[in-house]
Parts: C-alpha cells; structure tokens; sequence
C-alpha cells in the first residue's frame, strides 16, 4: 500500500472549493463538515504527514467513516485522489489491519480462500438463519472448487477465451451468480477458464489498511492471471474489476517484476456485462416478464461503457421493461462492511436508495456489485434483488 507521505504535494493542491461534498454520501447523510473528503483529508494530512494533530479515537473514526466508493477523486476538480490518501491513512493508522486479532484472522481467512469455509462459513449461516447479518447462507463448497477448469463454448468454435475471475461473493455466498456467469458466457460462444488457486482481488485488505495481505493478493492473482492463455479476463464484480484493472497497476511498486504483467493485463479486463454488451449475444433470450431497475455500483467508472451494459443487454429480454430510478448512481450504503461498522450512516444513505427504488414499482432490482445486493436485499420491503447475469441466465432458461 502507498505511503501516505508519498501524496504530501497532491493533497496541498486542494483548493477547498468544497466540491467533493456534493459527491460524498456520508457527508449528505451526516452534514457535518468533518466528514466531507477534504476535511478527512487535511485530518490524515496533520496527523499522518505533518504530525501537527495527535492521533486519537476520533481520528480513526474520521478516516474510517469513508465508503471508499471514489466519488470525491472523480468530481474533484484539481485531480486529488482523495479515496487513495484515505485508503493510504488507514495502512498508516493501521499497520497489520484494522480491528482486532480475531477480525484480521477472519478477513486472511476470507481472502484466501475468496469465501467462507470450515467454522467460519458455520459461524456466518448461524448469523444469517438468526438475523443477525443480512448475508445469505455460504455453500458447502466454493464455486471454483466445484467448477474448476476449461469450458467449452457451446456454439462451436470459441469466438474468444475467457478466464472468469470469480469474486469473493459470487465464490462462496452468490454461487447463483457464478453459475449463471458460466452458463451465458459459454451459450455464447465464450471458453471460459475457472483458476482454482486464484484468490480475493484485495480490496477488503485495501479498506483494512492491511499492506501485507493486500500485496500478497494482487501478486498472486496477477501470476495467476499472466500464465493464463486468455483473450479476456471477465468478472461479474464491478469492484473486483476496477481493484484488478485500476488499483493492482498502481499498488504495486514499479520496480516489482510483476508490475509491467499488472500493466498489460489491464486491458483484458471487463465486467460481465460490460463485455457481452460490447461483442454482443448470439444466444437469443426466451420470455420473461419482469419490471427492472438497475442499481449502477459506486466502483464503475473503470470503464466507459459499464453503466449502461446491463439495460442495453436485459432490453433484449422480450417481456422485460426496463425502468430508471430518479439517481441510479446514488450510493446504497453498503461499502463493504461499511454497513456493518458505521449502521447509522449506512441506514441513513439505505433509506435514500431505497425510496429511489419503491419509486419505480420495479418488481426487481439488479446490480453488479454483491455488498450493494446484499445492502438493498436488507431494506424494507425490497425488492427481489440479484445480478443482471443472472436475469439473462434465467431468460435462457
């Protein structure tokens, strides 16, 4: 993880025009100025670089009270990655990971494995069947382990080779989505490649502040990824995407012999979605009838054509109306396990998202990310809640 000093000259180039308050969902849901992004920035700069502020409770709670979701670095417009100088304060806060022994022990355990296993997958569906966390039930198995391999297209010959890079949830929580991933890749023409060994993207360890377990991620993954005999690299997360496109480049350091592979893997790199929108479906879709809004994820600007892949390829599903939310971009809340650490703020940004979606009497709502899924699934009176590929899954069968 970068040095947070490394950013000294970037963060004395905001201007405090107040821009990024206007981006930022805590501080709409707070209002209050300490949690707009550059009031947290200038906290981390006088503690972390100047050593002007003493650290403290407050402190950490400033720089952990932050989504992540990078809306402040797109609509700043001097340029400061304010998001990255966050992530940066919490590696510095944060030397072997935020929390306590057992919580860092359980997020290695987690990204390792890309899921749940052994007592913590027993420990997670107690949580789940008791109500204690909106998660669904983990499986007995992972999707790699079960799927592991080459998948042929079933049109023939392959109109290109595919590794699916399947993330944590879509791994062990969401293997529907998995499933479903496979399947309407190789309906369409796709041979997809399932890696076994590969492991989490990184980014739970990026919002941890944990360098260690981040690094040993993006370097496995990106071996993994650079022996691979594929035309394109194809995730159905969005944050996986933007964490292998956008963030493994920039991690690691540029003298590591990995980094260059890093660089040219980048452009492999697509969303689901985003690619079969691109080289389009020669699978045509059966009837299904269905009211849909789209939920766009916070991590999508890693691509241009991301937002609106999935309403151009569920428009193809004859029966399926497609409706638009007042503020699709709006933020749900989720972060990660945002929603869990901070509840009020997290509720307080839900309430919005949710509001948006009753609005559109859509009889369900899709999105990429599974934190966003899982967050909006816990609303009241939500609608049924999945990935788009698992719409275009289920019009297929």
């Amino acid at each position: 993880m970068s040095d947070i000093t490394i950013y000294k000259e970037q963060m004395e180039k905001c201007s405090h025009c107040a821009f990024c308050q206007a981006f930022c969902p805590v501080f709409e849901a707070e209002l209050l100025e300490t949690f707009m992004p550059r009031a947290r920035m200038e906290i981390a700069r006088a503690c972390l670089v100047e050593n002007t502020l003493p650290h403290s409770a407050r402190v950490s709670e400033v720089i952990d009270r932050c989504l992540l979701c990078g809306r402040c670095t797109k609509g700043c417009p001097g340029g400061v990655p304010v998001e990255a100088i966050t992530a940066a304060a919490r590696s510095a806060l944060y030397p072997h990971g935020k929390g306590g022994p057992l919580r860092r022990h359980m997020l290695r355990h987690f990204c390792q494995n890309r899921g749940l296993l052994g007592l913590h997958r027993q420990a997670a569906n107690l949580a789940s069947r008791k109500g204690w966390s909106p998660l669904p039930q983990a499986g007995e198995k992972l999707f790699a382990d079960q799927y592991a391999g080459n998948w042929p297209s079933k049109n023939g010959t392959p109109r290109a080779r595919a590794v699916y890079f399947a993330g944590c949830a879509a791994n062990s929580l969401y293997t529907d989505t998995a499933d479903a991933t496979l399947k309407v890749l190789t309906r369409n023409g796709i041979e997809v490649n399932v890696i076994k060994e590969m492991v989490c993207c990184g980014m739970p360890a990026y919002a941890s502040g944990d360098s260690d377990l981040l690094m040993e991620c993006i370097r496995k993954n990106v071996e993994a990824l650079a022996n691979a005999d594929a035309d394109v690299i194809l995730t159905e997360c969005s944050t996986c995407g933007m964490f292998l496109k956008q963030k493994a480049p920039m991690l690691l350091p540029q003298d590591d012999p990995l980094a260059q592979k890093a660089k040219d893997l980048a452009p492999k790199i697509f969303e689901v979605t985003d690619y079969l929108a691109q080289v389009g479906l020669i699978a045509a879709p059966g009837r299904l009838e269905a009211t849909v809004t789209y939920h766009i994820p916070c991590h999508s600007a890693w691509t241009p054509t991301f937002d609106d892949a999935p309403n151009k390829l569920l428009a193809q599903i004859p029966g399926v109306e497609m409706v638009q939310m007042a503020d699709p971009n709006a933020c749900c809340g989720a972060g990660g396990s945002f929603f869990a650490d901070f509840a009020d703020t997290a509720q307080k940004i839900l309430d919005k998202k949710m509001a948006d979606i009753k609005g559109t009497k859509a009889s369900l709502c899709v999105t990429q990310c599974p934190a966003c899924r899982t967050y909006i699934q816990s609303g009241a009176d939500a609608p049924e809640t999945m990935h788009p590929i698992r719409l275009l899954a289920k019009s297929y069968e």
